[in-house]
């Protein structure tokens, strides 16, 4: 059984889904609930990975596993705003077609079909269109939290473990050298004190890669209207304000090479 946060695919979170809840347990009858499919042929076909989702029932599919704790790099790695969008029509805040055209004011016979192709590449629209579709989804806010709610209601049953995982600090051995004292005899070298073993260069690089993208939607909740600035407050001071201003510098080192080498520069003129 995979009980995890990392990274997974949609194959891949209709793959643990199914290891989760095997076809005598009820939960599994959850998925087919949500996205409105039926549970024979075609949710037992995406389970068994037979065949996916498309359009709309492929974002409905992602939400639902977002909702329930999983991590899927296709959602969490496109705009915010178009985050929230696909929540508002899969949870049922509205349907599709309504989002499309008064959200995104797209037109002709297949407006919705549009949309999902928007979602799909991470595509802007129309840059006029934009502060009319933030608009259009901050009124539906409210009804987005109710949404999210009444989800967790009536599939929380289903949901993940909370997952954390902490790289273990690196420790480094160094060796030194056991030497006798000239008056005494000849010294055994002491046994080697047990270490716990260097994690690799690969380990530590997926471990942060798995830890940024369960924080990202966290800190954007965070900063999001959905949060009061007393509350913003508090988590600056759990968290201490020192050590996120030091955590934004170091992001900032990590986008680029040329901003490392900038920022390695003005430490060593102080």
């Amino acid at each position: 059984m995979q009980i995890t946060s990392h990274p997974l695919t949609l194959e891949e979170c209709f793959r643990d889904f199914n290891t989760r809840f095997p076809k005598n347990d009820p939960r599994r009858l959850l998925l087919g609930e949500f996205t409105g499919a039926s549970q024979n042929p075609t949710i037992t076909r995406w389970l068994n990975g037979k065949n996916n989702p498309t359009g709309g029932n492929k974002w409905r599919s992602i939400a639902f596993f977002s909702q329930l704790g999983y991590t899927i790099p296709q959602f969490v790695n496109i705009r915010p705003l178009y985050q929230r969008a696909i929540k508002l029509f899969a949870l049922g805040v509205m349907d599709a077609r309504t989002l499309a055209i008064d959200g995104f004011g797209f037109q002709g016979a297949t407006p919705t079909d549009k949309m999902y192709q928007a979602f799909e590449y991470d595509r802007s629209i129309l840059e006029e269109r934009e502060p009319a579709l933030r608009q259009f989804i901050n009124q539906h806010a409210e009804d987005l939290e109710v949404a999210k709610q009444l989800f967790d209601e009536q599939y929380g049953a289903a949901k993940l473990p909370i997952a954390i995982e902490v790289v273990a600090p690196i420790l480094t051995v160094v060796p030194t050298e056991v030497v006798a004292p000239l008056t005494s005899k000849p010294m055994l070298p002491k046994a080697p004190e047990k270490t716990k073993p260097k994690l690799s260069h690969d380990t530590i690089l997926q471990s942060a890669a798995h830890l940024v993208q369960g924080l990202k939607p966290l800190l954007e909740l965070i900063v999001s209207d959905a949060f009061t600035a007393e509350e913003r407050a508090v988590l600056r001071e759990l968290a201490g304000r020192d050590d996120i201003f030091k955590l934004s510098n170091v992001f900032d080192q990590l986008c680029s090479e040329r901003a490392r080498s900038q920022s390695n520069k003005q430490e060593t003129k102080r």
